[in-house]
Parts: structure tokens; C-alpha cells; sequence
């Protein structure tokens, strides 16, 4: 969760300020730049949480010294606070590649309005992650800007839906260092790898995917019910796409299809085909009285 989140939701209209947005604490020169447009004096409500508590609630006028006013409130008012900003300005450097990352990130990901919950991550995660797709991206990060959130977002409902985890087990699994270390690692490998939607194109080509397909429908079903092998093969699918992300956050890119073919999906087809065939040598051996 991020520590420092600084909101605006009303007050005086200025064009480009965003009621939605969690701001960082670097973005207030905007918001002041775009206050300074105007001729006229411009006032906004801001409401600025440390740790998940409401330090400062107050209109404030929209000028040049609108940070300093902020950060004489937010001294006063929690002073733990004031040190967290101070520690953030000695061990970060806010690059404008830095800064559009985070800007594009908690647009999309970070707003109140994401569902089920914002994806949040505090500052010097987020920081991590930014040095790791840097490495992999350099000067072309603007352009990959819009995949690497859109990879992000990928991730955010992978960890939803496939590994079932609520937003207590989602910040859980963030802040567990082994596990955010796959998170750094599953970011730049996704963006080097083939998109998961071609696993859909992908299997059903497979001669080996056409062997297991006869031995689940055209055998089994003589010992299991349809449904039953039908949620064989759904969870067949679903260990599909767990392996391919299983490479992504093992850092290992699944580059091409042939790659895709013999390193994620003909594993987990074997893997249930010689399941499937141990499950019909023992109902062959039950039948037989062996």
C-alpha cells in the first residue's frame, strides 16, 4: 500500500487536476503550474493520508507556496510523515521517466475506481519495479509505457482470478519479499515473451493435445461422468496458463511459439495424459478383478 497519498477531491475547477487521483507528492509543481494559468486565485480541498490515516483536510489557495504550506500542515500534523518525504528525496531520484511511469500507473491502476480494488503499491516498490523494466526497455521505456501497464494490469488480475487472492492476500503476497521479487522479474520477461492469448491458437493444433483429447473423451467417460471430464479439462487449461505465468516469474521468456509448444503447453499435456492413462489402467485393473 502506498504510504503517502495526496488527494483533491473539489474545490475550485483547474483544467487538467483530477478529483480521482491518488497524487504523488512531486506532482503538486504541476498542479500548481496549471493553477498559474489562470489569472484569477484558485482554491482546492486537500485531504493527504499517511498510513492509511487523514493528516490534512483543509482548502487550501492554489500558488507557488501551496507545497510549503502543505508540508508546514503536514509537520504539525504527523511528523512521521515529514520524515518519510525526506527519506523519499535522499533515496529517490525522480527522472521524468520515473515520474511518467508513476503518473501513467496510478491513472490506470491506482484510481479509486479500479476494481475490485486500486492495484497500490508503495513508492519505493514501485520504484523497484520501474529500475527493472528500465534495464529491459532503456530509452524506448515511453514507448513500451502503455504495454508495461498494460502487463501490470494483466498481472493485477492474474493474481486475482487464477491464484484467488482478496485484497488482504493480494497486499500479503505484495509485500513478501520473495514473492515481490518474482512480481520484478515477471514484468520486463512478460514484455519479451509472446502474449498469453496465443496458448487459445496454440494446444488445439497439437497432435500430442489430440492423443490426451482421445483418451479423456473418447475412454474415460466409460468410468466418470461427462462432467467430470470436462472439469479435468477445464483445469487443464487453467495449468496451462498457470506455467506460462509460472516462466514469468521465474524469469525465464517464452519467446516464440515453438517455445510456447515445448516448453509450456506439450509438459502439462504429457503431465496429464500419463494421468489420465494411470487413471484408466486402474479402473481396467478393477474390472478385471486383477
Amino acid at each position: 500500500m502506498r504510504k503517502l497519498i495526496i488527494t483533491t477531491p473539489d474545490g475550485m475547477y483547474i483544467e487538467g487536476v483530477n478529483a480521482t487521483r491518488n497524487y504523488y507528492y512531486f506532482e503538486l509543481d504541476n498542479i500548481i503550474e496549471l493553477a498559474n494559468r489562470k489569472s484569477e486565485s484558485l482554491t482546492r480541498n486537500f485531504i493527504i493520508y499517511y498510513d492509511n490515516k487523514v493528516i490534512l483536510e483543509e482548502t487550501l489557495t492554489v500558488n507557488d507556496n501551496l507545497k510549503e504550506q502543505i508540508k508546514n500542515k503536514m509537520k504539525k500534523n504527523s511528523k512521521d510523515s515529514i520524515k518519510y518525504l525526506n527519506e523519499i528525496k535522499e533515496n529517490i531520484k525522480f527522472t521524468t521517466e520515473l515520474k511518467e511511469f508513476l503518473i501513467k500507473y496510478d491513472e490506470q491502476l491506482g484510481i479509486n475506481t479500479k476494481k475490485p480494488f486500486p492495484f497500490s503499491l508503495d513508492i519505493y516498490k514501485m520504484k523497484k519495479i520501474f529500475d527493472y523494466v528500465y534495464e529491459s526497455t532503456g530509452k524506448h521505456i515511453y514507448l513500451e509505457l502503455n504495454n508495461i501497464i498494460k502487463t501490470l494490469d494483466g498481472l493485477y488480475n492474474y493474481l486475482l482470478v487464477e491464484a484467488n487472492l482478496n485484497e488482504k492476500r493480494f497486499h500479503e503476497f505484495m509485500n513478501n519479499e520473495k514473492d515481490f521479487q518474482k512480481v520484478c522479474d515477471y514484468i520486463p520477461t512478460k514484455l519479451m515473451s509472446i502474449d498469453a492469448h496465443r496458448i487459445d491458437t496454440t494446444y488445439p493444433a497439437l497432435n500430442e493435445y489430440h492423443k490426451m483429447q482421445d483418451a479423456l473423451f473418447k475412454e474415460l467417460p466409460f468410468y466418470m461422468s461427462f462432467n467430470e471430464c470436462m472439469q479435468l479439462q477445464n483445469r487443464f487449461i487453467e495449468d496451462i496458463y498457470n506455467e506460462y505465468h509460472n516462466k514469468m516469474f521465474n524469469n525465464k521468456t517464452v519467446e516464440s511459439t515453438e517455445v510456447l509448444q515445448q516448453e509450456v503447453i506439450i509438459p502439462v499435456i504429457n503431465q496429464y495424459h500419463e494421468n489420465i492413462k494411470n487413471t484408466l489402467k486402474k479402473f481396467n485393473h478393477y474390472n478385471t478383478g486383477g
